[in-house]
């Protein structure tokens, strides 16, 4: 049983030091005149570590790295910057020995809300529609704004949603699409005939012959 444990114990210790020895390999590839080698560290299914990914940060263990780009860590409550990538921060949850607990990308929607208020920037809402962003379905709360195809909109009655459009209005926490305005053409109005058109057409000729006499004076009215 002991040897059986002495085994589990070397192959363990070794798959770690290969771990290691690959992501020292990883930061050594880079080489920094100005700052330090720094690569990317992920939280939660937010991004993907990645020891490949690596920046010269200006200062140790206070950058996350994207995509080769060094991101100072979120020390400002309440807001997000707006240089980082859509949806997540980079944050050191743990402030002490900062050596051994480097800044790393956090999930706005983590946190039970605390993230996306607090370090995002965004307000947490429901989802008042379907299809809209990372929301599972109608009426779960969450972090509206983070992810694309979310749109926090308040209504004039009070209540707010997360839309997936911003082409909506909000009533009673659900997204509502817009009406689309339509002119309408005014409907035209009858015409008033004068009322010689009522008179009848052998009247209107006798009318006619009566007053050219009265012009010509051969009969006086």
């Amino acid at each position: 049983m002991k040897a059986w444990l002495l085994v589990g114990l070397m192959l363990t210790l070794l798959l770690l030091g290969c771990n290691n020895k690959q992501q020292m390999s990883g930061m050594a590839a880079l080489e920094c005149t100005n700052g330090s080698v720094t690569v990317r560290l992920c939280d939660g299914d937010v991004c993907k570590t990645n020891y490949s990914d690596k920046g010269c940060c200006p200062e140790p263990y206070h950058y996350c790295v994207y995509n080769g780009e060094c991101y100072k860590e979120n020390v400002l409550f309440g807001e997000q910057p707006e240089y980082y990538p859509k949806g997540m921060f980079c944050f050191r949850l743990v402030t002490v020995a900062p050596e051994s607990h480097p800044p790393r990308w956090h999930d706005c929607d983590g946190g039970e809300g605390a993230y996306c208020t607090n370090y995002c920037g965004y307000t947490t809402a429901k989802s008042g529609e379907e299809g809209v962003g990372e929301y599972s379905y109608v009426g779960k709360r969450g972090c509206c704004g983070d992810d694309p195809n979310e749109y926090y909109i308040e209504g004039k009655d009070g209540t707010d949603a997360c839309c997936k459009s911003p082409n909506r209005r909000v009533e009673g926490g659900v997204c509502v699409p817009t009406e689309q305005i339509i002119t309408q053409k005014p409907a035209e109005q009858p015409t008033q005939e004068s009322p010689e058109q009522d008179i009848p057409k052998p009247l209107t000729m006798l009318r006619g012959i009566m007053l050219w006499l009265e012009l010509l004076g051969l009969i006086s009215s």
